[in-house]
């Protein structure tokens, strides 16, 4: 059975199941390039469609220009995954396809993004001068915010230091990483190590 007859059926399918217009004009202008791609490599029928094809259009994706010029993003990418994964399903679904060849398809990894807002010096300054140090609560965070300024690790790793991973006597901490991945040293300024022994021995037992 050709692939451009059944991508109708699937149209006609979605129509019929009351999908929105927006919704199926999406899978139309997916799967439309999908079996241009797939043309180009003489894979016409439901018979050739498989994994290694399909992984081949992903790869195709991430090397996909706009007509601005620019490469096609990771959220368009799975949108046109997402088509095809859904067009797959109901192959599957309606006895033309025995297995899903999308089914082992990742989808494209998400662009990690750097703060948008950088402070500058003095107003780090302001925060670090705003705990309450005459308070328990205060000189916690002043410590939480110190560690946070001079290490430049992540909230969730401050969250799970113990007191086994901070030797400051030698001015460092252990990041724990986790199951499978390599714990890290991270370095840890004079001025911190003492705020965090007063910390310890002088403030901590009051909770």
């Amino acid at each position: 059975m050709k692939i451009s007859d059944v991508i109708r059926q699937y149209l006609n399918a979605m129509n019929a199941m009351g999908r929105s217009p927006h919704t199926v004009k999406g899978a139309r202008s997916a799967l439309k390039e999908l079996n241009t791609f797939l043309q180009q490599l003489d894979v016409e029928t439901l018979a050739q469609l498989d994994p290694d094809t399909l992984m081949h259009y992903r790869e195709e994706l991430a090397w996909r220009l706009t007509p601005k010029g620019t490469p096609l993003s990771p959220r368009s990418q799975s949108e046109c995954l997402g088509h095809l994964r859904a067009f797959c399903r109901w192959l599957v679904a309606n006895d033309l396809l025995v297995g899903d060849p999308s089914a082992k398809i990742p989808n494209p990894k998400k662009p990690q993004q750097l703060p948008k807002a950088i402070l500058d010096p003095k107003e780090i300054q302001k925060i670090l001068k705003q705990p309450d140090l005459s308070s328990a609560t205060g000189y916690r965070d002043k410590v939480i915010l110190e560690v946070l300024y001079s290490t430049a690790i992540r909230r969730e790793e401050v969250a799970n230091i113990k007191q086994q991973d901070l030797d400051t006597d030698s001015g460092y901490l252990i990041i724990r990483e986790g199951k499978g991945r390599k714990d890290r040293v991270v370095p840890l300024g004079e001025n911190v190590c003492q705020l965090i022994d007063t910390y310890l021995i002088g403030i901590r037992s009051d909770w």
